[in-house]
């Protein structure tokens, strides 16, 4: 007879298993493209059919356009944290190894932190830096691929070089957060705005429902 912790274990591994499942299969255009016709098929109906097809594969796509948005956002935030991070570690360790250690230390658990461990195992195992280098080069991440080539070429560069163009994407990176920042801002007040507008519009239609002659 098996352990009740162990079959507790074992189910909420199975729970978890089918969670990332149907998350991954979320993510897939193909996958609600095959709910929303599989909802048609089901109806049967020449006018509900069209409408539930169109408002799934509606909601697929911004549901798809919201993962996206969430991962960029993320990744911008985690990116631009290992850049300030390794850009002021190096040059007081002058160590490739130990500045992403420290600095993967200090990253969330994420995308970026799991390229930079996986970068860190290969140069562990003396792989050459620019083969290295490969996991930060997949993340779809332009920043990431600058901070990647640097790496890549660290021991043909000059250290005041590298140093120097070090500083200068940290500049980069910082102004990119500004403006960031400064859009997200503005992207509140037009939200807020439009919220506003429809609430004055709806108020205006209950109006003229209520008094025709309005």
């Amino acid at each position: 007879q098996e352990d009740p912790t162990r079959q507790a274990v074992q189910k909420q591994g199975e729970r978890i298993s089918a969670r990332l499942l149907l998350y991954s299969l979320s993510r897939l255009r193909v996958a609600w493209i095959a709910v929303g016709v599989l909802a048609a098929l089901l109806l049967s109906d020449a006018m509900l059919s069209p409408v539930a097809l169109t408002a799934i594969l509606v909601t697929g796509e911004l549901y798809r356009a919201q993962l996206y948005h969430q991962r960029m956002g993320r990744l911008n935030e985690d990116v631009g944290n290992l850049v300030v991070q390794f850009q002021s570690r190096y040059p007081l360790n002058r160590s490739l190894v130990k500045t992403l250690q420290e600095a993967a230390n200090v990253l969330p658990s994420g995308e970026t932190r799991s390229a930079v461990e996986s970068t860190l195992a290969r140069l562990r195992m003396n792989m050459a830096t620019d083969e290295a280098v490969k996991p930060l080069q997949s993340l779809p991440h332009p920043v990431m691929r600058q901070l990647a080539g640097l790496i890549a070429e660290v021991q043909d560069t000059n250290q005041d070089v590298f140093l120097e163009t070090l500083r200068l994407l940290q500049e980069e990176v910082e102004s990119k957060l500004d403006l960031r920042q400064q859009a997200r801002q503005s992207l509140t007040l037009v939200r807020g705005t439009a919220r506003i507008l429809q609430v004055v519009l709806l108020v205006a239609l209950v109006m003229v429902s209520i008094l025709p002659a309005w």
